[in-house]
């Protein structure tokens, strides 16, 4: 079985912020489309959900159990849509005080590195971006699966991954 993977993102979206998604959504276990309509995941990047409309098809596709990703800065951006409102959500260090400001609706969860509130994942930075979705593969596909993913890695990225500060 093959998963559905939208990658939500801005036209000039910097590799980067994508760097994660297409590690881990590429691959025979996943197929990538542009349609959140026919995705089972939605990958967001930051700024990829300010597109007019869209707030309501990510809210469609939530209502569906289609499952939506965002990582980092990209946690904001889903924020914005309203689709976390009344969710827990993992962001960056540091960050928690002005995201409950300006998200009252959302929860934030301090000290974790994602939060799997299905249908709706959240990770504080890239680090835990990362963790997120392999820990998608293995609910999706068994441990197995995540574990072939996670050692096909290119060393670099998952160490750049890991350690890098936001």
């Amino acid at each position: 079985m093959t998963t559905a993977v939208a990658l939500l993102a801005p036209p000039a979206a910097p590799p980067a912020h994508l760097g994660v998604y297409r590690a881990v959504f590429t691959g025979p276990l996943f197929r990538l489309t542009r349609a959140v309509e026919e995705a089972d995941v939605v990958a967001v990047a930051p700024a990829g959900c300010l597109v007019p409309g869209l707030a309501a098809r990510l809210r469609a596709a939530v209502g569906r159990g289609c499952r939506v990703v965002a990582s980092g800065p990209a946690v904001g951006s889903l924020a914005a849509t309203g689709v976390l409102d009344g969710r827990r959500v993992a962001v960056r260090d540091g960050q928690q005080p002005f995201f409950a400001r300006r998200f009252p609706r959302v929860r934030v969860a301090a000290g974790v590195r994602f939060v799997d509130d299905d249908p709706v994942l959240t990770a504080a930075d890239s680090r835990g971006g990362l963790e997120l979705c392999l820990h998608l593969v293995r609910k999706d596909h068994g441990a197995a699966a995540a574990a072939d993913l996670s050692a096909g890695l290119h060393p670099l990225f998952v160490q750049r991954s890991c350690t890098r500060r936001h």
